[in-house]
C-alpha cells in the first residue's frame, strides 16, 4: 500500500518492482532471487517439494494411451484461441494483437504459439502464422524461446 516494492531493496529482488517475489540460497550457497507467482511455484516444487507432496513427477499426469475426447475436447479449444487471434491480426493494420508495436499481448502468447504440438495447423491461420514468424525473427524472441536449451547444457 505505500509502494515498498519501489524502494531500493526491494528492486534488487525484483528490477520491476512488483509483488510477488522471494529469494533463496542456491546450494552452492549462491543467492537467487525469484519473481512472478507462476515461476516462485516452479522454483518452490523444482527445489524443495522432491517427495512430491504439493506437486506430481514431471510427464506422469500425461495419458499412456490416446483419449479421442480429450484431443478432440483440446484440439477444437485450441482452434477457437487460434481464431479468436486470428480474427484480431487480420483486423491489425501493423500485424500485432494490439495496437502498431509489440506489447505484452503478443509477448504472452507467443510463448504458447511458440510450443504448439501436432492436431492443430498454424497454416490453417494465415495471420497468426505471419505473426509468429514476424516475431520469431525478431532477435530478443528468438533468444528467449533458447534459455532452457542454454540453462541445461
Amino acid at each position: 500500500m505505500d509502494n515498498e516494492q519501489k524502494q531500493p531493496w526491494f528492486l534488487e529482488i525484483n528490477p520491476n518492482g512488483r509483488i510477488p517475489a522471494i529469494t533463496d540460497t542456491w546450494t552452492d550457497g549462491e543467492p537467487i532471487r525469484v519473481f512472478e507467482s507462476g515461476t516462485i511455484l516452479e522454483y518452490i516444487v523444482d527445489r524443495y517439494d522432491k517427495d512430491y507432496k504439493a506437486s506430481y513427477p514431471k510427464d506422469s499426469q500425461y495419458a499412456p494411451e490416446k483419449i479421442e475426447y480429450s484431443i478432440n475436447r483440446y484440439s477444437n479449444e485450441t482452434r477457437r484461441l487460434y481464431g479468436t487471434m486470428e480474427n484480431q491480426l487480420a483486423k491489425s493494420s501493423h500485424g500485432f494483437l494490439v495496437g502498431d508495436r509489440v506489447t505484452i499481448a503478443d509477448i504472452a502468447c507467443f510463448g504458447w504459439i511458440s510450443s504448439h504440438v501436432d492436431g492443430v495447423l498454424l497454416s490453417d491461420f494465415p495471420h497468426l502464422e505471419r505473426w509468429m514468424d514476424k516475431l520469431s525473427k525478431r532477435p530478443g524472441f528468438d533468444k528467449g524461446r533458447h534459455v532452457m536449451n542454454r540453462a541445461s547444457v
